[in-house]
């Protein structure tokens, strides 16, 4: 019998092809017959309903043999709804752009675990197991039609093991894209979820038991799920149990063997719906060279929620520390894209030091791309220091696609010679595409090592991309 939710209708037998169709064409033959051995003031009337019956019969034998124990045939592609998917930069940009794949769910979760609307696994996957069933969904290209039906599977997932059946086989069904699980990763992400929702503890177990990116994947994404329902409980099980799983990324021990990914994860999402304390545990926290990460998402939630000057009001207020320090200078980036002087203004009387060089680097640059001008007229009206070699090294960088000789200038005014040849190097690599003559003979009267001028000297293939960036 055609499933239900395939047709809206249930026929009460099934034929079988062959049948379905010699009986179809018995009829129309009949009717045609008929109507063409009546009066002729009598066919306007047959004539019609031969042929209607003829649409509902091919209307009808399709219906019935369209199934043919498959999931369900995948319908049309729909270019206005289409999930674009597949193309991200590698594992970690994946995860940025799809890490908020559980939140998709909405109102899919009952509320209370293991209460499913949609009724039982079995009833969703037709009597089949449901492994081979999810596969058939994985296999269909509409991202629309596959998405419903996974939904619809997902509403009736009431168990552990089954979620982790389900997890393997959405491992196995990569769709393409890159990372883990290739452009799967917003069902991936649904699973955990909806794990976290059925035993917390149980999903991080099974997170620490994955490997590389995988392991990120299943602990992030259980992790968000968990503070949404109990945040108290996430974070004190991410400041204890979760310091000891540690992320390797494939790429055996790394920087991630000394960070506490779990209580990141925690952090950021907390910071959605009590802001206030996730920056407070995150100012006590050393969280190691991969902290940016939880720095990012709480200046994100601190523009958003506060707008940029109670951004501002709230870096300014932090204890002194780490913290702190990076937070100023995450807000430098992010503000000084819509008001770079602004953001220049409140860096030179809220940081100092080392904090003030990086988040000045981060202004500058945006304020270079913005208006060149006024940029280089506050560098001007600065003394040379080393708070402002970054904003120097930026802004000298910005402006030698279109005026090299005076880049060339600014660049010499760096105090730290290692940034200051390297940003030489970049000038002159811009410098000698439009004007190598003159190029050279500046590397040539310059006060570098015989060694640096051969180097930079050079035309450079990659000049414009990769090496120091303003905030570093």
């Amino acid at each position: 019998m055609m499933p239900a939710h395939r047709t809206g209708w249930k026929p009460v037998f099934r034929l079988r092809a062959p049948a379905t169709f010699h009986l179809a064409w018995r009829l129309i033959r009949t009717y045609q017959t008929t109507a063409m051995k009546s009066p002729s003031n009598n066919r306007k009337f047959i004539l019609p309903a031969a042929w209607l019956i003829t649409a509902v019969a091919a209307f009808s034998f399709g219906r019935m043999t369209s199934w043919l124990d498959e999931p369900a045939a995948e319908p049309e592609p729909r270019s206005d709804v289409r999930e674009k998917s597949g193309s991200g930069a590698g594992w970690t940009d994946s995860a940025n752009a799809r890490r908020d794949g559980a939140e998709r769910v909405g109102s899919v979760f009952s509320a209370e675990p293991g209460a499913a609307r949609g009724g039982t696994v079995a009833e969703v996957t037709g009597g089949q197991p449901m492994e081979n069933w999810l596969k058939k969904v994985m296999a269909q290209e509409d991202d629309l039609f596959r998405m419903q039906q996974f939904l619809r599977l997902l509403e009736t997932l009431d168990n552990v093991d089954d979620i982790k059946a389900a997890l393997k086989v959405i491992a196995s069904s990569r769709g393409g894209g890159r990372g883990p699980f290739g452009s799967r990763m917003t069902e991936f992400a649904m699973l955990m979820a909806k794990f976290a929702q059925l035993d917390p503890k149980a999903a991080m177990a099974y997170a620490a038991e994955q490997e590389g990116g995988e392991k990120f994947a299943a602990t992030y994404s259980a992790l968000r799920a968990w503070t949404k329902n109990a945040p108290d409980a996430a974070l004190a099980w991410a400041q204890t149990e979760g310091a000891k799983i540690k992320m390797d990324f494939g790429r055996g021990s790394g920087d991630g063997a000394q960070t506490n990914f779990a209580l990141i994860g925690v952090l950021t999402q907390l910071a959605r719906t009590d802001l206030e304390k996730a920056m407070a545990v995150a100012g006590r926290t050393e969280f190691g060279d991969a902290g940016g990460r939880a720095v990012d998402g709480l200046a994100s939630e601190l523009v958003s929620q506060r707008g940029a000057e109670g951004a501002r009001t709230a870096a300014v207020n932090l204890p002194e520390g780490s913290f702190k320090n990076q937070i100023i200078q995450q807000l430098a980036g992010r503000l000084s894209r819509d008001d770079p002087k602004g953001t220049v203004d409140w860096v030179m009387s809220a940081a100092t030091g080392d904090t003030k060089r990086r988040a000045l680097g981060e202004a500058v640059d945006n304020w270079a791309e913005k208006d060149p001008a006024a940029a280089g007229t506050f560098l001007a009206s600065q003394k040379p220091a080393p708070e402002m070699d970054s904003a120097i090294s930026q802004y000298a960088r910005t402006i030698a696609k279109t005026e090299p000789a005076k880049a060339w200038e600014w660049a010499q005014t760096i105090q730290d010679a290692e940034r200051k040849t390297d940003t030489l190097g970049r000038v002159a690599g811009d410098w000698l595409r439009t004007d190598a003559a003159a190029a050279k003979q500046a590397i040539a009267a310059s006060p570098l090592t015989d060694e640096v001028k051969q180097r930079i000297s050079q035309p450079r293939q990659d000049a414009g991309r990769g090496g120091f960036r303003g905030g570093r």
